[in-house]
C-alpha cells in the first residue's frame, strides 16, 4: 500500500516536473514572440515567464535528490560533452550585440538540457522512457507546425524551424523499427511517419540533406536496415 502511494506520488511529482520543459517549448513555439529589431530584448509576458521558467528550473534541479551524483555522471556523457556548446554561447555574449540577452539564452538552453536529463535518468527502463521521448517529440513537432499552420493553413512552408526536428524523428525511428519489440514497433511507426511528414511539409533542403545522411550512415553501420535500401532512395 505504501509503496503503491510513493509510486502514484512520484508519478505526479513526475508530470509536473515535465510540464516545465513542455511550458519551455511552448513558449517558443505556440506563443512565440513576433518581433524584429531591437524589439527582440523587450520583457514582455513572454519574457517573463521564460525568465521565471529558467529560475525554476535551477530550483528544481537544485532541489533534486541525488542531483551531484547525476550531474557528475551527466558531465561524463556525450550529453555532458556537447552541453560544453552553451559555454561557448554564453562566451559570445562578449561580443554580442545584445550582451545580457545571448546570455540568458545561452543559460536557458543548458539549464533545460540538465533538467530534462535528469528527468529522463528517473524513468524505470529504457522501454519507458523511449515512449515517452517519442510522444514528447511528436507533441514538440506538432507545437512547432502550429504557428505556420495557423497563418497559413496546411501547405508547403519551407522553414527549417521544425523540419530539423522531423529529420531527427525520422532517423531515429528508422534505425530502431527493424529491429524493435513489437511493443515498441507502434510508436517508432508513428514518430518516423509524423517525421517524414515534417520534412514534407517544411521544405527544407538542409533538414532533407541531413536526414539522407542520417539514414545512409545507418544503412552502412547496420546489415539488417540494408534492404530498405529502396526506401531510403525513394525517400
Amino acid at each position: 500500500m505504501m509503496n503503491q502511494l510513493h509510486n502514484s506520488q512520484h508519478k505526479k511529482r513526475t508530470i509536473i516536473l515535465w510540464l516545465v520543459p513542455l511550458i519551455f517549448v511552448a513558449l517558443h513555439t505556440v506563443f512565440v514572440r513576433r518581433r524584429a529589431g531591437f524589439d527582440v530584448t523587450a520583457v514582455d509576458t513572454n519574457a517573463a515567464v521564460q525568465i521565471g521558467l529558467a529560475g525554476l528550473a535551477v530550483v528544481l534541479i537544485f532541489f533534486a535528490p541525488n542531483i551531484t551524483k547525476f550531474l557528475r555522471y551527466f558531465f561524463s556523457q556525450p550529453a555532458g560533452k556537447i552541453s560544453t556548446y552553451y559555454c561557448f554561447a554564453a562566451i559570445s555574449a562578449i561580443w554580442s550585440v545584445f550582451p545580457s540577452y545571448s546570455l540568458f539564452m545561452a543559460f536557458q538552453a543548458f539549464i533545460m538540457m540538465v533538467l530534462m536529463a535528469y528527468l529522463v535518468s528517473k524513468f524505470e527502463n529504457f522501454g519507458i522512457a523511449e515512449s515517452f521521448l517519442l510522444k514528447f517529440s511528436c507533441v514538440v513537432l506538432l507545437f512547432s507546425i502550429y504557428p505556420d499552420f495557423s497563418r497559413s493553413g496546411l501547405g508547403l512552408y519551407h522553414t527549417n524551424s521544425f523540419s530539423i526536428i522531423a529529420a531527427m524523428m525520422t532517423c531515429y525511428a528508422f534505425a530502431e523499427w527493424p529491429q524493435a519489440e513489437r511493443s515498441r514497433k507502434s510508436w517508432l511507426l508513428f514518430t518516423g511517419v509524423l517525421g517524414v511528414f515534417g520534412l514534407v511539409v517544411g521544405t527544407s533542403s538542409g533538414s532533407n540533406i541531413a536526414t539522407l545522411c542520417g539514414l545512409s550512415f545507418i544503412l552502412i553501420l547496420s546489415r539488417n536496415h540494408r534492404k530498405y535500401l529502396g526506401l531510403v532512395l525513394l525517400l
